[in-house]
Formats: C-alpha cells, structure tokens, sequence
C-alpha cells in the first residue's frame, strides 16, 4: 500500500510502526500496573522516582531512539515521538506518586 504522509510513503511491511504501536501499549500497560500500587503524594513529600521505574523509562526512551534511527515510511516519525510524549507523560505521573504502605 503506497499512501503518502507527510512526503514519505507508508508501507503496510514496515516493522518500525508495528514496534512503536507496541511500545505505547507496554508504557501504557506498565503505567496502569504501576499506578495499582501508589497513592498521591502528601503535602511536604519529595518528588522522586524509584529505581526500577526509571531504568525501565529510560530503556524505553532509548529503544525507541534506536528505532528511530531506522524509521523508513512516513507513519514511523509520528508514532516515534508520541511514544515518547507517553513516555514523558508517563514519568511526570510516576513521579508524583509513592507507593502505598499496606497495613500488615
């Protein structure tokens, strides 16, 4: 299929797109996994992500700059960079949440 966008074709074979669909939908499904688990920060408490939590953000960010580099139609850009608004959306959330101390 050869549908033009923003001056490149788009190719119904281009693994790039498919990869960055993906992605968006691990960020997505990591965030609502993470989010059972926190409560909303307190008045006075810090800001501050955990540990786990940014090396996972941070191997996303980075796996989608390498397909970046390989982006061959016109839909791999675009879905590029909103992975990446996700991703940073996604941190914003993360961070302003801490993890809930369960009564034991």
């Amino acid at each position: 299929m050869q549908v033009f966008w923003s001056g490149c074709p788009v190719d119904d074979g281009c693994l790039v797109h498919w990869l960055a669909l993906l992605g968006i939908g691990v960020s997505i499904a990591y965030l609502a996994l993470r989010l059972s688990g926190t409560r909303p920060r307190v008045k006075g408490e810090g800001r501050r992500l955990a540990g786990w939590d940014s090396c996972f953000l941070v191997l996303l960010a980075g796996v989608s700059a390498l397909l970046y580099l390989h982006r061959r139609c016109g839909l791999d850009g675009g879905l590029l960079a909103l992975w990446l608004a996700v991703l940073a959306v996604e941190l914003g959330v993360l961070s302003g949440r801490r993890e809930r101390r369960w009564p034991l």
